[in-house]
């Protein structure tokens, strides 16, 4: 049995066993029992962030949502659930994750910043009257889909998730992606072999209509918003998506490690960056890195 396919049973374990908890997503200060002279930083750290339940393998949502409500299906065509690309992303990170995480998280969010006109800050404390970002460690990899507003979790698990290219990717849900082999068009580039897939995780693989998704780009098998070839599969080696491409091999996140070309012109598209798109700015010039303010 695959790594894939072990963690994410470990993960269907949790949601069964009731990994949901009490606060308001995307809650503020005042809700979240902060008043002005509370630190940001030691408040991350002690604060459980909670009301929401995973949804097709590593998507948040509300643990109020039904199966015919879930948000996520729309952020990507609501450009409300967008983040204004005119400031910078306000970016906390617990401290307790091991310094290898940290590092893994900043590779993530350099790549994206280094290649579109998004930009990523540490967050101070105000900033959660619009939106922070907020990774922290728990169970599993999972974030919301598109802009939530107040505190809005990315959950990196320090083990099982310590590689940029998941960081990447759940950072991509954040701003408003969902995964690629769900797209509207996908029956033309790949086949989903739902006898090869593990019961439970039948609906992950379910495919959105045309009015829930957005079509920036061609299919992208490289897109780090792609299951591998094996995602959710019944034993190892078996093969749940089947690209209809001849040579195509469908890697893991971790194996990809960064955006993709495709990736890139989507991100830049959705949040209208055109001098990125018309060649009027070179991507990664005077970009500041963004660096994790650590204590």
């Amino acid at each position: 049995m695959n790594f894939f396919t072990v963690f994410h049973r470990i993960l269907f374990f949790i949601i069964l066993t009731g990994f949901s908890q009490s606060a308001p997503v995307g809650g503020n200060r005042k809700s979240l029992g902060m008043d002005d002279s509370t630190d940001l930083t030691e408040f991350i750290e002690k604060y459980k962030f909670e009301d929401y339940k995973i949804v097709l393998g590593d998507i948040m949502e509300s643990i109020s949502a039904t199966a015919s409500s879930l948000s996520f299906k729309n952020a990507i065509v609501d450009n409300q659930r967008l983040w204004n690309p005119k400031k910078a992303i306000p970016v906390a990170v617990q401290q307790s994750f091991p310094k290898e995480m940290k590092d893994e998280i900043e590779t993530a969010l350099n790549d994206i910043q280094n290649h579109t006109c998004l930009r990523f800050k540490n967050a101070e404390k105000d900033d959660n009257r619009t939106g922070v970002l907020v990774f922290i460690d728990g169970p599993g990899c999972s974030s919301f889909v598109g802009y939530q507003g107040g505190f809005q979790q990315i959950v990196m698990n320090s083990s099982a998730c310590r590689c940029a290219g998941t960081a990447v990717h759940e950072t991509m849900h954040a701003l408003g992606f969902a995964h690629e082999q769900v797209r509207s068009d996908r029956d033309d580039y790949v086949e989903i072999l739902t006898d090869n897939i593990i019961k439970e995780y039948i609906g992950n693989f379910e495919k959105l209509s045309p009015d829930q998704n957005r079509l920036l780009t061609a299919y992208d098998y490289d897109s780090i918003m792609h299951y591998p070839g094996d995602a959710f599969s019944k034993s190892s080696g078996l093969k749940t998506i089947q690209p209809k491409k001849k040579g195509v091999k469908l890697l893991n996140s971790c194996v990809k490690g960064k955006l993709s070309k495709l990736d890139i012109v989507k991100i830049n598209k959705l949040y209208n960056c055109t001098s990125y798109l018309d060649g009027t700015k070179n991507p990664g010039k005077d970009v500041k890195p963004f660096v994790i303010r650590r204590t």
